[in-house]
């Protein structure tokens, strides 16, 4: 069996999850204003809580979706653990 095969779907699903917080992050356009002055600053959980609660709609959808990364990315990596065991035959 080819490798390939048993990577796709984890490949697939950290694809998804780039794309979702890409999107969450362009809504948010303070967020992008503030990491473009100071890239180093802007990394911190507290200055993302501030732009999504201050940016009201956008702001909440843009949580939702990167809760929707967040469970992308816990899916992709449950999937290629399994798969990885899988290949080289031990057991989850």
């Amino acid at each position: 069996m080819a490798i390939w095969s048993l990577l796709e779907g984890p490949f697939v699903s950290f694809l998804l999850a780039g794309g979702l917080a890409f999107t969450a992050l362009s809504l948010i356009s303070e967020y992008k204003k503030v990491f473009r002055a100071n890239p180093r600053a802007a990394l911190s959980i507290e200055m993302l809580l501030n732009a999504i609660a201050g940016s009201g709609g956008p702001g909440f959808f843009a949580a939702l979706l990167l809760v929707g990364a967040l469970l992308c990315v816990a899916s992709g990596l449950f999937s290629l653990a399994f798969n990885l065991s899988s290949y080289f035959g031990g057991a989850v």
